[in-house]
């Protein structure tokens, strides 16, 4: 579970080297792709995992620590002037293939905004 959180909250440091802080995003499909990588991040190190093993670090939100790290991802959609609809059809293109890989990751993917079009 561990790893899990510090792979979501500083993926640089389990992803392929990719920056994926939304800061360093200068337009719109810049930060959905960012967003995209961590995503298929979370659901990369989510494998194997159990609700059991969110539930460990927060019992009444077991996935609010996944989710955690997308809060920047919005603030700088709003820096940007990201419009809603944008975003959604942007999304909708960059998280074509990511698959869940058990059940905990299904339920994650269902809590992120746009990951299904």
């Amino acid at each position: 579970m561990i790893l899990v959180v510090i792979c979501a909250a500083g993926v640089g440091a389990c992803s392929n080297g990719t920056d994926t802080s939304p800061q360093s995003a200068s337009s719109c499909e810049e930060l959905v792709k960012s967003s995209a990588q961590l995503t298929r991040t979370i659901v990369r190190n989510l494998q194997g995992k159990t609700v059991a093993d969110l539930r460990a670090a927060d019992p009444s939100e077991p996935y609010a620590e996944l989710l955690r790290p997308f809060d920047p991802y919005r603030n700088r959609a709003t820096e940007l002037g990201c419009d809603t609809g944008q975003l959604r059809r942007l999304a909708c293109r960059e998280y074509q293939g990511i698959k869940p890989n058990g059940p905990v990751s299904e339920e994650f993917l269902s809590l992120v905004p746009d990951t299904s079009c």
